[in-house]
């Protein structure tokens, strides 16, 4: 049998390499088994030098605490810092329905810190698939310093905190853009599914997403692609508006968020889009607004509510 000359054989290899190199690899989103297993791991830590996000996710996966003695939720701050990939493909749509049902499913006795206690719940209810929402961009905002994120505030090192409704009837409302805590804005609040563009997705996979470029798209059909969680730290009558006997001042339709954001996308068509449909969608990184409608130059003001997301 006839050898390769070593020469040849390097030459080969390199140009395989290469070659395969060049082909896109899919996203290797984990499973909620995973995700779940994983998370378990998770340790309450001290934040030890960290100034940036960078800082703060290259050394804490799972967030960190101010103090030693400090109350967080690790287990769901893994969940928050995932990364999947920019093209994962949602397994399922989540409406007000799904909303409901995810709602109703959820342990009674979930609270601020124990979401490792009911990991196998969650497992069954697939925390941690890769969704999609349809709805109406009823509202956007930073918000602040949270374990998550080392408590490191400013804007390239916060949540970007958006507001997804489902009810047309409230697009007129969200376009007026009213002011933070106005009655106008604590009703889209009431009604809203929250997404989230995390600081440390927006650096490692989404540079352009802006809190700008969301603020000229109120009113809009949307789509949201992302990593469904629900966030414990609000399951309480004060936040949780989906729960029995909830304070008239709860400001979100459901714990259960897309968080986070994987894909966003703006209806550029005139006459609206179809959510199974591919025509008219824009991603956000790509689009511009025109000059009416969402398009408006009126400043949103960006104080962050009261509650962390």
């Amino acid at each position: 049998m006839r050898t390769i000359p070593g020469l040849a054989l390097s030459v080969f290899l390199a140009v395989l390499l290469a070659v395969l190199l060049a082909i896109p690899m899919a996203a290797q989103t984990q499973t909620p088994q995973q995700l779940a297993d994983a998370a378990l791991k998770q340790k309450v830590v001290v934040c030890q030098t960290v100034t940036t996000q960078a800082q703060c996710h290259s050394k804490y996966v799972a967030g960190c605490g101010k103090t030693a003695g400090a109350k967080y939720d690790p287990y769901l701050d893994y969940f928050k810092n995932d990364l999947p990939g920019t093209d994962s493909q949602p397994a399922e749509k989540v409406d007000p329905a799904k909303l409901a049902q995810l709602e109703k499913d959820t342990p009674a006795s979930l609270v601020e810190g124990n979401h490792n206690a009911f990991s196998k719940d969650f497992v069954k209810l697939n925390e941690g698939e890769i969704v999609e929402a349809d709805g109406y961009l009823y509202y956007a905002e930073s918000t602040g310093a949270e374990s998550s994120n080392c408590y490191v505030t400013g804007p390239s090192n916060v949540d970007i905190h958006i507001g997804i409704g489902f009810d047309a009837t409230k697009v007129a409302e969200a376009k007026s853009k009213p002011a933070a805590q106005t009655p106008k804005f604590l009703d889209l609040q009431a009604h809203s599914m929250i997404v989230e563009m995390t600081p440390h997705y927006r650096a490692q996979k989404e540079p352009k997403w802006s809190l700008a470029s969301l603020q000229a798209a109120y009113g809009l059909q949307v789509k949201v692609v992302g990593q469904l969680m629900a966030d414990n730290d609000h399951h309480k009558t004060a936040d949780d508006c989906a729960l029995s006997g909830a304070e008239s001042s709860c400001w979100r339709l459901s714990i259960w968020e897309i968080h986070p954001v994987t894909a966003f996308y703006v209806c550029a068509a005139s006459k609206g889009c179809t959510s199974g449909s591919t025509t008219g969608w824009t991603k956000l990184e790509d689009w511009k607004p025109s000059g009416g409608g969402g398009g408006s130059k009126k400043k949103h003001p960006t104080k962050p509510h009261s509650p962390p997301a």
